[in-house]
C-alpha cells in the first residue's frame, strides 16, 4: 500500500495511515461515480442536440463555470477532496437553478412581498420599534438556545 508523501510525516501508526488511505480511496471512488454519471448526462445531451434541442444548457453553463473555476483554484492545494467539494457545489448550482425555474411564475409576487417587507423593516427601524421587537423576541428565546450562542 503506497501512501502519499504527507502521510509519511504523520506519527508512526498503521491505523491512522490506513484510515487516511481509506478516506482517499473513498473520495476517489465518489469522484469516479460522479464522472460516470456526468458521462451519462453528456450522452443524453448529445442525443438531444441531434434534434436541435438544448434543454441542459441552462444547467450545464453554471456547472461548467463552477467546475472550471474550482479546478483552477482548488485542485493544486486540496487535491481530490477539494475537487469533490467543487463537484458537489456544481450539483448544488444545478438544484438551485431547477428551483428558480419552478418558482419563476411566482417571482413577481415574491418581489412584491419582499419589497413590502423591506419597507416595513425600514419603518420599524426609523421609528425605533425594531429594537423593541428585537428585545421582545430575545426574551422569548429559550435559555438553551441562548447558551449555545
Amino acid at each position: 500500500m503506497k501512501l502519499p508523501a504527507y502521510c509519511k510525516s504523520l506519527p508512526p501508526g498503521r491505523a491512522l495511515r490506513t484510515k487516511i488511505f481509506l478516506v482517499m480511496r473513498l473520495t476517489a471512488i465518489l469522484l469516479l461515480a460522479a464522472t460516470l454519471l456526468n458521462h451519462v448526462v453528456n450522452t443524453e445531451a448529445s442525443y438531444l442536440r441531434a434534434y436541435k434541442r438544448e434543454p441542459f444548457l441552462i444547467i450545464f453553463a453554471p456547472m461548467c463555470a463552477v467546475t472550471t473555476i474550482g479546478s483552477l483554484l482548488v485542485a493544486r492545494s486540496y487535491g481530490v477532496t477539494g475537487m469533490l467539494t467543487i463537484l458537489l457545489a456544481a450539483v448544488a448550482v444545478e438544484r438551485f437553478l431547477e428551483t428558480v425555474s419552478r418558482l419563476r411564475p411566482h417571482l413577481a409576487r415574491v418581489s412584491q412581498v419582499s419589497g413590502a417587507l423591506l419597507v416595513v423593516v425600514g419603518l420599524l427601524m426609523m421609528f425605533d420599534y425594531f429594537t423593541i421587537i428585537a428585545t421582545y423576541l430575545q426574551a422569548l428565546t429559550p435559555q438553551s438556545l441562548k447558551n449555545r450562542l
